[in-house]
């Protein structure tokens, strides 16, 4: 269903290879064979990194002289021009991400083929035994419309229960955290529900929801099992998503009739 006010403002895909035996150590360089690879849409490339000293041994009270500065790589990324899509890795680990940023969602079938086929070219590179973990997240903003009293009536948009006794007063700010497992697989999915900060003036209250669902597998998964595990995971968070809000809430979201 077509929703003309979509709350998503983010949404990644990750993978979890299985090296194998005798792999490299990951260093600047085996960082970038995939990132350069990727220069055509993907020109801006970050690093994060962490250094160590090296020191000389010294005699009793002696002072210790630098040798060298140990620069180790623990992550790079590379960001399309608009930073609007990146890609992450990690040791045997990789991120396809996409940010809305005003733009329209292209859908997750779009997404999906865009992972999959950076996927490919990182296992064509690094030579790894397989995929054994998959993995989708989403981030969505909705705003909540606040009362006379300028509070929010969280029952009245969200199925999520937030009601506290009545003589705590109403919410000021909450950030909730759980792990559910909807059927029929009970997969797990961690959510995540936080009201965001904003001037007591406001008419809405912005309230953040994260997704994240994975599939762990204890074997290496051929090309189509990922992808039948990605639209599994696709499946499993919008049910979830739907759920989340009552027939009030989800009008927010001005829905299209089919």
């Amino acid at each position: 269903m077509r929703l003309n006010k979509p709350p998503l403002i983010e949404a990644w895909m990750s993978f979890r290879f299985d090296p194998g035996i005798a792999q490299p150590a990951w260093n600047r360089h085996r960082f970038k064979l995939l990132l350069d690879d990727l220069a055509s849409t993907h020109p801006d490339i970050q690093e994060m990194k962490r250094q160590a000293v090296e020191l000389t041994a010294s005699k009793r009270n002696g002072v210790p002289k630098v040798r060298k500065i140990i620069e180790d790589i623990l992550a790079m990324r590379a960001l399309s021009e608009d930073g609007l899509r990146a890609v992450q890795m990690r040791s045997n680990e990789l991120v396809v991400n996409y940010i809305r940023g005003g733009n329209d969602y292209p859908g997750f079938d779009a997404l999906l083929e865009e992972a999959m086929e950076v996927s490919h070219r990182y296992q064509e590179l690094y030579r790894p035994l397989g995929v054994v973990e998959v993995a989708l997240h989403y981030i969505d903003v909705v705003f909540l419309p606040k009362n006379d009293e300028g509070n929010v009536d969280t029952e009245e948009y969200l199925t999520v229960d937030f009601r506290i006794p009545p003589n705590f007063g109403n919410f000021s700010a909450f950030d909730i955290r759980t792990v559910v497992r909807p059927l029929p697989e009970k997969l797990p999915v961690h959510m995540y529900v936080a009201s965001e900060a904003g001037l007591d003036d406001d008419p809405e209250q912005k309230i953040r929801i994260e997704w994240h669902t994975s599939k762990v597998s204890t074997s290496v998964m051929g090309e189509e099992e990922v992808r039948a595990n990605l639209n599994a995971a696709h499946d499993r968070l919008a049910k979830c998503f739907q759920s989340i809000f009552t027939a009030k809430g989800w009008a927010l979201l001005e829905p299209e009739s089919l």
